[in-house]
């Protein structure tokens, strides 16, 4: 792992931490304690002289705080790694209002924050971004338990669960190998 990007991910720890020490328990902000962590980030990297994520960047926006707060409880109601969904998200939709909102939809028909296929649209709502944040925590930790690990795990749900029992990891597509890669490297999990 690159010192930077370890270094990266604790200021953003930091920050994270500083925010919610700030924020009070009606879910309201106190003292615009979001600008400050944002702030408080770019003193951080500016000392420290580390790299910080795109991802990173758009999850310190105010307008995505809410997503944040959402994304991490999924994370933790499903012992999924701190960071992993936000990064995932980030992947699949860049926190574009478009493509929340499904103005705009993926060539293979995805659509949402998860960029959910019409498949799964029979148990879950894509455009309802809050509720399938739950179903895809839910789907990221079933995928978890069948393959063993994150980096397969996060293989099926880009390339599909039956793409990877079939052909395995070694021939998934260019697209996947990146895919679990860029999120697993930015949040400093190990690929297995």
């Amino acid at each position: 792992m690159k010192p930077k990007l370890i270094a990266a991910g604790a200021l953003f720890g930091l920050a994270a931490y500083f925010w919610s020490s700030r924020h009070d328990d009606t879910g309201g902000e106190s003292g615009g304690a979001v600008s400050e962590a944002v702030e408080y980030i770019g003193d951080l990297v500016e000392t420290a002289g580390a790299e910080i994520m795109p991802y990173q960047l758009a999850i310190s926006r105010p307008r995505n705080a809410g997503y944040v707060e959402k994304i991490s409880q999924v994370e933790a109601a499903n012992g999924i790694p701190a960071g992993l969904m936000l990064r995932l998200a980030w992947q699949e939709c860049r926190f574009r209002a478009d493509i929340i909102d499904g103005r705009t939809v993926s060539s293979a028909g995805a659509a949402g924050m998860w960029q959910l296929m019409p498949i799964h649209w029979k148990t879950v709502d894509p455009l309802n971004w809050s509720a399938a944040a739950d179903y895809a925590g839910g789907e990221l930790r079933r995928l978890y338990r069948v393959f063993g690990t994150w980096q397969l795990a996060l293989a099926a749900y880009n390339w599909g669960e039956g793409n990877l029992k079939k052909y395995g990891i070694a021939r998934a597509p260019l697209e996947t190998r990146n895919y679990y890669a860029q999120i697993l490297g930015d949040i400093g999990v190990a690929i297995a």
